[in-house]
């Protein structure tokens, strides 16, 4: 299952991994389909790393389960290429509506950091990392 985005510098194709993190996966999917991410920004953009965005508000963003809701961690997937896109978050089961997508891969991030693969960009037309 595949996700458009269409964006200022060019459309982004989003394969979800949706047997892996259904309900991240869900998550996404109804914010897109209610409009939730319409009109917002990549609201951090780290040249060389990657771009966060999915929080109209600025408040850190909802879920479509509350406030916020569990992690779905998995090794199967890692951040090992470019165009992966995984849920920004503040620790542990805080995961919201916002999202990242690396520029570049990063071996160690899922060791290191709480985040962890939910997509894969797999189009990047226009877009200048």
């Amino acid at each position: 299952m595949a996700v458009i985005l269409s964006c200022t510098h060019g459309t982004l194709e989003i394969v979800l991994f949706v047997k892996d993190s259904p309900r991240t996966c869900r998550n996404f999917l109804e914010l897109c389909k209610a409009g939730y991410y319409d009109g917002t920004t990549f609201h951090k953009v780290i040249p060389g790393f990657m771009c966060q965005g999915g929080d109209p508000s600025g408040r850190g963003g909802e879920s479509i389960y509350g406030p916020k809701f569990a992690d779905e961690m998995t090794a199967k997937h890692s951040h090992d290429r470019k165009g992966i896109v995984s849920m920004a978050n503040s620790g542990r089961n805080t995961n919201t509506s916002q999202f990242f997508i690396l520029f570049e891969p990063v071996r160690n991030m899922l060791s290191t950091l709480l985040y962890w693969v939910l997509w894969q960009v797999t189009w990047f037309p226009l877009w200048k990392f």
